[in-house]
């Protein structure tokens, strides 16, 4: 079971009963973690390809769902495979702020947005 704060963290301008939260909470897990599914099939690391472009890794220094050693194996794997990739720890943000500093009103939060930006425009085709 998800902790109901968080779900409402997670998804908090939805109108969903608190039920139905925690069953579409489950659901998306269990599709992005299937019961009974090894590493091997579900960690993003032991998928790369030599053909994938640039990445932009982003940790949250403050991270307490998602270790910071699976950004660490990430870059390793991509680096193996000859991928640019960027990796960058985002100071004071967590799981949840992270990605709401993407907001142009919730910059104030850490510097998500200007990491995206700044790689983006570092990347840009001719």
């Amino acid at each position: 079971m998800i902790a109901p704060d968080l779900l409402r963290r997670c998804a908090p301008f939805t109108d969903l009963p608190q039920a139905d939260l925690e069953a579409w909470a489950e659901q998306c897990v269990e599709k992005a973690f299937p019961v009974g599914a090894t590493p091997d099939e579900v960690m993003p690391d032991r998928h790369v390809r030599a053909d994938a472009p640039p990445h932009l890794l982003l940790v949250a220094e403050n991270d307490d769902t998602v270790y910071p050693q699976n950004a660490l194996n990430m870059e390793a794997a991509l680096k193996r495979a000859g991928v640019p990739v960027t990796r960058t720890v985002l100071p004071k943000l967590n799981h949840i702020t992270i990605i709401a500093a993407m907001a142009r009103p919730l910059t104030f939060l850490g510097g998500t947005r200007q990491a995206v930006i700044d790689f983006i425009e570092a990347h840009r085709l001719p």
